[in-house]
């Protein structure tokens, strides 16, 4: 591939990135008190956008939660993940709960733009944010109707943070009469932060969620001292200091004494949350919680498919065990392979930014139209850097040719920021949006056609400089499909004993059919399913009831084929 083609690539992706900016010009914030009923009380927690979506809430538990490398974020010194929080310096910059992605790219894992990933703004109305400033601190929130954070796309709402730590809990409505309301689909949102001087924050959790109605608590202080109402996420006896476990309950007026009755709703608090009074002569009193919930997630059928190419075809999956797993590969050096099958390998010349490696394939080709579905897990070794020189080009390619076609088609740019990742998506998604827009006609055909792919090509970066890099697997398959039975699987990240599910297979249109039933146990579990259904495609729903009788639905990535 010409180095002109990809370094325009490049300039594109890192274009888009420098348009972002954060205006800081905050209106002041009020606050707002209601009236009551009684206590003691289980309530629903409102449907948060993060747990429905990746079956994982940006509770800042594992490195998923959030992006650390710049582009994501931007101006930030330190920033880690740890003890269940973000951590990081600045004075003026940015975090990307949900990253829009780049101008031209294949969209991956988490971004906002790959389907299925948008956040719903009619949907999830508010905003929960928990988080340690050490100064006094001007946010704005940022969302995106459209990719690459483009500005034209951009609405925003204003708050402030107070130094130590802060429970932000309100409706998400935009400033102004200018910019996208907060409403429909969003594929980006950005957190900027701007503080009189270097500041530390610790980010415990955040939440964009449904409020709903059920989510009341109404209590009242227990005697004849003023009480406030606080929360915990931990088991005991609260103690009323605010950190990252505790705090006072926002927009909740106080309760003078036991005939001053009060309601709070509870909603952006994550399920298991306790509520507490707390009374000025030191009295503490449980009023309820927020109900623990299900945190389902279907494992199969799901976008990765089912049914792996290399298996099936060779008899071995693309692992990297010896220099026979690869057919051919120019411009790396230092090979080296594990017997887990990992490949390690260092940019080398002729060409050192177009490292490429060629997959065995058995003769008769990849029907594309069958096997489509590709997982790319690899890794790197130094930082993220978009940029055509030494250290930077971190973007992989998957390349092809076609029976009657003799030049490379290949993908837009896959951006592998740092860590061990799983690139999953669909090679016969249209050309539109796979090609690389800058590619010679020639070069724009189909994977997923009825000629079959004779060549399958991995290049590993675009990195001019001597990148060490590793591939740990290759993953091509088809779509999920079953003629008599089918084995669903699926995980509960919140599981708890007594469990029970069903599963239904839902149409693009709505109707749903019933599959199964079954108790829940810890781990992955496996009910094999009949294929009762009409022929067709559909997604595979399943629901999740707890002993506290909370049921959350999960609906597979990807397709499940009645054939």
């Amino acid at each position: 591939m010409p180095r002109t083609t990809r370094y325009r690539a490049i300039s594109v992706l890192l274009a888009a990135a420098a348009t972002i900016t954060l205006s800081m010009t905050a209106p002041a914030q009020g606050l707002s008190s209601a009236a009551a009923a009684v206590q003691p009380v289980s309530v629903p927690a409102g449907h948060d956008y993060a747990t429905t979506t990746f079956g994982d809430p940006w509770d800042y538990s594992n490195p998923s939660d959030l992006v650390l490398d710049v582009g994501p974020t931007k101006g930030l010194a330190g920033a880690n993940i740890n003890n269940g929080m973000v951590n990081f310096i600045t004075s003026s910059g940015y975090i990307s709960p949900l990253w829009g992605g780049y101008s031209m790219e294949v969209p991956v894992e988490r971004e906002g733009t790959r389907a299925g990933n948008a956040l719903n703004a009619s949907t999830y109305t508010n905003i929960k944010l928990h988080i340690y400033v050490g100064h006094p601190t001007s946010v704005v929130l940022s969302w995106y109707t459209c990719g690459a954070m483009r500005s034209a796309c951009n609405g925003y709402m204003f708050f402030n943070l107070a130094a130590g730590w802060n429970d932000i809990d309100r409706p998400v409505v935009r400033y102004g009469t200018t910019g996208k309301a907060w409403s429909g689909p969003m594929v980006g949102l950005l957190i900027g932060f701007r503080s009189p001087g270097l500041t530390s924050f610790h980010m415990d959790s955040l939440r964009f969620y449904q409020p709903a109605s059920a989510s009341a608590i109404t209590w009242a202080a227990p005697g004849a001292s003023p009480s406030t109402l606080w929360w915990t996420d931990s088991a005991g006896t609260i103690i009323p200091t605010a950190g990252q476990h505790a705090g006072p309950v926002p927009n909740v007026a106080r309760s003078a004494s036991s005939s001053d009755h009060v309601t709070a709703n509870v909603a952006g608090y994550a399920p298991g949350t306790m509520f507490w009074s707390v009374s000025g002569d030191g009295n503490k009193t449980l009023l309820g919680a927020t109900s623990p919930a299900p945190v389902p997630v279907v494992d199969t059928p799901s976008a990765a498919g089912c049914s792996d190419y290399a298996t099936r075809y060779l008899g071995h999956p693309w692992t990297f065990t010896s220099a026979r797993s690869i057919l051919w590969h120019a411009n790396m050096t230092a090979l080296t392979f594990t017997s887990a099958g990992e490949l390690s390998a260092t940019n080398a010349g002729p060409v050192r930014s177009d490292p490429q490696m060629l997959l065995p394939i058995p003769a008769g080709g990849i029907p594309g139209r069958v096997y489509h579905r590709l997982t790319v897990t690899e890794s790197y070794d130094g930082p993220f850097n978009l940029t055509p020189t030494p250290g930077g080009g971190a973007m992989g390619r998957i390349l092809w040719t076609s029976a009657g076609h003799i030049a490379w088609a290949q993908t837009a740019p896959l951006v592998t920021f740092t860590g061990k990742r799983s690139l999953t998506f669909d090679l016969a998604m249209p050309t539109s949006q796979l090609i690389d827009p800058t590619s010679l006609a020639s070069q724009r055909y189909a994977f997923a056609s009825t000629s079959a792919v004779t060549r399958l090509r991995w290049d590993a970066n675009e990195d001019p400089g001597a990148r060490r890099w590793h591939l740990f697997s290759v993953q091509l398959k088809a779509d999920c499909q079953a003629t008599l039975s089918f084995p669903v699987t699926w995980h509960d990240n919140a599981y708890s004993a007594g469990s029970t599910v069903a599963i239904q297979a839902r149409t693009a249109s709505g109707s749903t059919y019933r599959l199964g039933s079954a108790t829940e146990h810890s781990g992955l579990n496996t009910l094999v399913v009949p294929m009762a259904l009409p022929r067709g495609t559909y997604s595979v729903v399943v629901y999740v009831t707890n002993a506290a009788h909370v049921t959350i639905a999960a609906a597979s990535s990807g397709p499940l084929v009645r054939t």
